[in-house]
């Protein structure tokens, strides 16, 4: 990696935290969830009311898989969600594609596992070509 690289992470690195999830995170990660979905998808019909998707993803908070939370410029950029070496959500909220959300967010999975599992849609091209 060139140098130039390595500091244009390391100061992407310095602008995001990175924090476990918490259930005080809920409605953030559901809004996350939800604009990163709609900027990449067909639109669909909404299939859970916001109750349903509040409990859901309390759900995955509170449960055995491993939740990291992404900010930056003081709110929730994005958040991943792993299962030992699977990656089972990784989501980052449109205004702050490109910006190394993602990246910073997959470096700490790593981490933990240095060879990760992650599965997305055929028609989510964006998620592919990450």
């Amino acid at each position: 990696m060139s140098g130039r690289r390595v500091e244009s992470q390391r100061l992407i690195e310095e602008e995001t935290t990175l924090r476990p999830a918490t259930v005080a995170d809920v409605p953030a990660l559901v809004r996350v969830h939800r604009f990163a979905l709609e900027a990449v998808m067909p639109p669909l019909p909404p299939s859970h009311a916001t109750e349903e998707d509040l409990a859901w993803m309390a759900g995955i908070v509170s449960g055995e898989m491993a939740v990291s939370v992404a900010d930056r410029d003081g709110e929730t950029a994005g958040f991943l969600v792993r299962k030992g070496a699977l990656v089972t959500s990784l989501y980052v909220l449109p205004q702050f594609w490109s910006l190394g959300v993602g990246t910073c967010l997959m470096n700490q999975a790593k981490a933990h596992s240095p060879r990760l599992e992650l599965w997305t849609l055929l028609q989510n091209h964006r998620a592919r070509a990450f």
